[in-house]
């Protein structure tokens, strides 16, 4: 296969991706990987080498399920949920140091119910929260071509989705729900060595969730990532992470909500291909490799793909 046929295979495959299936992780607020780091168009890159004044645009699709264990007044069952969700990115890096990136998302969601008596299913779609990022990074030292840098990041969800989406008069599940109705902080911090080859970086962020008119708080989460990219072909770099969440149980009124929360960790290799140099996709796969979730929970392998344009 020569060099211009790898590339359309790729190419295909990464828009296949975008809308076929994909499986996310177990709580729906928290992804896990780096949502400001490493989504921002400045990144990490060699100091010198990053385009100032410029708009990057990236599109993609994720398509995730769940399943958990179901008590309460519903009935003992099974709830399956299932989440389309489209969004737009755009990033602009005004300096040397700083970048700031939104994303806004479309929810397309179905819940299935089980019990011994009868099967439901909900439907609900809608505009998403909108989360904006700031990132800040500095080189800290650099040795014989090695640059050690820095970088911390804030990142507010505002609540641009509705979280009170109603059917027959009736108000969806939460988790039907378009938005979570709250306003949540995340914090973070980045460290990596470069080279001309090759990246190593490490990043660690803390998920503050606030609580909604209805009395819903989705637990607080700490999501943490470690890993490394290196160019393989012309064009082509080859990554792999380590992605980790801890997110704590959520909590409805004063109650806490049964099957959600817990310890997951991920092994994430992923490709990026710049087809020109305005325009690039990729894809990475997480795939669980440790679970220590509260109740019973399952969680499946992770696809993510990504279009991007520069301006």
């Amino acid at each position: 296969m020569n060099m211009k046929s790898a590339k359309c295979l790729i190419v295909l495959t990464a828009v296949i991706g975008c809308f076929y299936t994909v499986q996310l992780d177990a709580c729906s607020v928290c992804r896990c990987g780096d949502n400001a780091f490493l989504f921002s168009e400045r990144g990490f890159g060699l100091p010198g080498q990053t385009e100032l004044q410029r708009f990057w645009f990236s599109v993609g699709n994720l398509y995730s399920t769940k399943s958990n264990a179901l008590t309460g007044d519903e009935g003992t069952g099974t709830e399956r949920q299932r989440e389309i969700r489209p969004s737009l990115r755009m990033a602009f890096n005004p300096s040397q140091h700083a970048s700031f990136m939104l994303e806004l998302p479309l929810q397309y969601r179905r819940i299935v119910v089980t019990t011994a008596d009868a099967t439901d299913r909900e439907r609900s779609s809608g505009v998403g929260d909108l989360e904006l990022s700031t990132v800040w990074t500095h080189t800290l030292s650099s040795n014989n071509g090695r640059f050690y840098t820095g970088g911390l990041a804030i990142v507010a969800k505002l609540p641009t989705g509705s979280n009170n989406l109603r059917q027959m008069g009736e108000r969806l599940d939460e988790h039907l729900q378009a938005g979570t109705g709250t306003v949540d902080w995340q914090l973070g911090a980045a460290a990596s060595r470069l080279t001309c080859t090759s990246r190593f970086f490490t990043s660690v962020y803390y998920r503050r969730n606030g609580t909604n008119d209805f009395g819903y708080h989705y637990g607080n989460a700490v999501l943490f990532n470690l890993g490394a990219e290196r160019p393989l072909i012309a064009g082509l770099t080859g990554s792999l992470q380590v992605n980790g969440r801890y997110a704590d149980r959520d909590h409805e009124i004063a109650d806490m909500v049964e099957n959600t929360g817990g310890w997951v960790a991920y092994i994430s290799p992923g490709l990026r291909l710049s087809l020109t140099q305005a325009l690039g996709i990729s894809a990475a796969v997480q795939v669980p490799v440790y679970q220590n979730l509260y109740g019973v929970q399952s969680e499946k392998a992770v696809l993510s793909t990504g279009l991007s344009v520069t301006f």
